[in-house]
């Protein structure tokens, strides 16, 4: 047994560095782009694009989606390595989603009380998080693809971080063509968008990462 040990790692090499980081990197940009083309197909731009380009609410939450994308992306890269945890990244995520949401609560206490319910509810409450998800899906078949092809050992957790990866990277897309500003309806809507994105990767990981 020994032996044939010896033999099978006798060629083996060390992994280079980094190696999941340029795996996991075109499959992402690759899963946005489709994303985009889907948005196309779908919704298109919003109407006022010229107009929100202008707006810093619009770049408030394109912002915050890709920075939390930019958080999720080196979760996604230790957790597909075997043996590691997401490590610091996921304390800076969950910050970065509280901070959101406490941004989001204070400019609901500091509103007038007729217009809270419009700045948290604004007209597509019911459908943002199925949206979210839904341009969250190119993303999540890409970087899925990705990492199965290294070898995560936490596979629930995995599942969790290509979620969360693929749903602020969905909901980046998502914020060309939705017409809501209000910080508040960010903090909750977009954030349940992820959030179920996030719960499916945890539901499948364990099935589709299994190696």
């Amino acid at each position: 047994m020994n032996e044939l040990i010896d033999r099978l790692s006798a060629d083996l090499a060390p992994a280079k560095p980094r190696a999941a980081t340029r795996r996991i990197a075109p499959a992402l940009a690759g899963g946005m782009l489709a994303s985009l083309v889907l948005l196309w197909l779908t919704f298109g731009p919003r109407a006022d694009i010229a107009a929100a380009l202008a707006s810093p609410d619009f770049w408030i939450k394109l912002g915050f989606n890709l920075g939390l994308a930019a958080l999720a992306v080196p979760m996604v890269c230790r957790l597909a390595v075997p043996g590691r945890s997401a490590g610091r990244w996921r304390y800076l995520g969950a910050a970065w989603a509280l901070a959101l949401v406490a941004a989001g609560a204070m400019q609901l206490l500091l509103a007038d009380s007729s217009a809270r319910a419009g700045l948290w509810l604004g007209h597509s409450w019911l459908q943002c998080p199925f949206d979210v998800a839904l341009f969250s899906l190119p993303v999540f078949a890409c970087v899925l693809w990705a990492v199965r092809r290294l070898a995560p050992t936490h596979l629930g957790y995995a599942g969790l971080a290509i979620g969360l990866l693929s749903g602020a990277a969905g909901a980046s897309v998502y914020s060309l063509a939705c017409p809501e500003s209000s910080i508040a309806f960010l903090a909750t809507w977009y954030l349940a968008g992820i959030a179920l994105v996030g719960t499916l990767g945890w539901l499948l990981g364990p099935r589709l990462l299994r190696w």
